[in-house]
């Protein structure tokens, strides 16, 4: 607690207030049963209730300790802005206490300068959430305890948090704080965001009227970002796929990578690409930037909010720009797919790659026929991946895990002027293991005339990566100076 003394005029700390009352924003002290995992600054618990929630590990202020907080957090902003200088935090509180007679623990002094950081420089107690790379999305969707912000965790999948808001001023100020980048507010006349984050995660938000409370969505991405080598170990994929895609991606090739929503589309096309050589140029396209490829020569175009610029169009320019592959991050219209084909037909790259929805490649095949794509027109596609992200629970119990599968990587075949789909890897189910079904015709042929060996040859040496891929050694090193 705070001890202080009286000068002239009497200071009121508000005792009887709670944190949330004062800053907007709470924590909650769920009943723990017991510790599922604990990581830098969280825990994962379960309550006595049986439910799983993610907790942010910071105190819970009392109602003198958060009014105090605000006190100084806006004197801060004040002298910080007015006098166009940095004037540290603990020199803001040594002059707030000293002015107040006010005097503090150690303890509360180190926290009360965290959280003051973590509002004037960042975007608040949620910048706990950024820091944890387990995490794939955040979401507000309202105000009070009982309705917290939610994660999605790789593991344990949507989880409540201690964390909620209760002042829908506190929560619009974090949505403009956290788009300032984008030099774009929410408000009631614009009450629909999306935004890029200064830290590279996405932004989603409403308000009032299109949303009947105010909504947040946080898509966050990996710093460092999954490699194939993390995904055979996570059996994503198999290394006898790998191998077969790494010797693939050097020559001519175009992929369509298909799943359902959170499936790792991105990420796995993110991962491929270490096998695509460092000196290509690459031009990315996206709604929203998501691709993260290690390329130095490649171009991002993305389509921007309030601008009359399609993704269609910014697809099609791509052709102008003498790109070696094409990357389009997600198509969805029957013009994105008719510009995406038309970068492939064009010739002058030597691939194009897209991500879209579909649960099979024959779903995709009928879904790019039923937007007017012509038969011969999408047998330019050499392969269609398969992810799907799989619910994995058990018959008495209510424990619900997610895992990523590639379920088929299957090559389009030419047969008499016909599409013809020939699967040459399927997932398992039983055995939860993605397993080689038939032998390659295209792809095998496009081998042979790109390394100049036969087929004996090819196989043998996919064997040797397969294994490459699948021992456990570090393999980021030895691929690097593999080449």
């Amino acid at each position: 607690m705070f001890s202080f003394a009286l000068k002239e005029k009497e200071v009121i700390l508000p005792a009887d207030n709670q944190m949330n009352e004062i800053l907007g924003f709470g924590l909650t002290a769920p009943n723990e049963a017991r510790t599922l995992k604990q990581g830098k600054r969280f825990r994962i618990i379960e309550s006595r209730e049986n439910e799983k929630i993610y907790l942010i590990d910071f105190p819970m202020l009392s109602g003198e300790e958060a009014w105090v907080a605000k006190q100084i957090l806006e004197e801060f902003r004040q002298t910080h802005d007015s006098e166009k200088k940095k004037f540290s935090i603990k020199q803001c509180i040594e002059f707030f206490l000293e002015k107040n007679l006010l005097s503090v623990s150690k303890t509360q002094k180190e926290f009360l300068t965290e959280l003051i950081e973590l509002h004037a420089f960042g975007s608040g107690l949620i910048e706990f959430f950024f820091q944890n790379e387990e995490l794939e999305e955040i979401a507000l969707i309202g105000l009070g305890k009982e309705t917290p912000v939610f994660i999605f965790h790789s593991v344990f999948g949507w989880l409540k948090t201690n964390l909620f808001y209760s002042s829908q001023e506190e929560v619009i100020n974090l949505i403009n704080r956290l788009s300032r980048k984008n030099g774009r507010q929410i408000s009631m006349q614009y009450p629909k965001i999306n935004a890029v984050l200064e830290n590279g995660n996405r932004l989603n938000a409403v308000i009032n009227p299109l949303s009947e409370n105010v909504c947040i969505t946080i898509r966050k991405f990996r710093k460092k970002p999954l490699t194939v080598f993390d995904l055979v170990q996570s059996k994503t994929v198999s290394g006898e796929a790998i191998a077969l895609l790494e010797l693939a991606l050097k020559t001519d090739l175009s992929i369509i990578i298909c799943g359902n929503t959170g499936s790792g589309k991105t990420t796995f096309l993110n991962s491929i690409f270490a096998f695509i050589p460092k000196n290509e140029r690459i031009v990315i396209v996206e709604e929203t930037p998501e691709i993260n490829i290690p390329h130095k020569h490649k171009i991002k175009l993305s389509t921007v909010e309030g601008l009359n610029v399609s993704m269609n169009s910014l697809i099609l320019n791509s052709l102008r720009m003498r790109p070696d592959r094409v990357i389009v991050g997600e198509i969805r219209s029957k013009e994105e797919i008719h510009a995406f084909i038309d970068t492939i037909l064009a010739g002058q790259g030597r691939g194009s790659f897209a991500t879209v929805h579909a649960q099979s490649a024959e779903e995709a095949v009928k879904r790019f026929a039923s937007m007017n794509v012509e038969e011969q027109d999408l047998l330019s596609v050499d392969l269609i991946i398969v992810l799907r992200r799989i619910t994995e629970s058990k018959i008495n119990s209510n424990s619900v895990k997610e895992k990523r599968r590639i379920l088929e990587i299957t090559e389009v075949l030419n047969e008499n002027g016909k599409i013809s789909l020939n699967k040459l890897f399927e997932f398992d189910y039983s055995c939860d293991e993605l397993k080689k079904k038939n032998k390659s015709k295209r792809i095998m042929q496009k081998l042979k005339e790109c390394f100049g060996l036969k087929e004996k040859e090819i196989l043998e040496e996919m064997q040797e990566r397969k294994l490459f891929f699948e021992k456990e050694r570090n393999y980021e090193k030895e691929f690097i100076e593999r080449g």
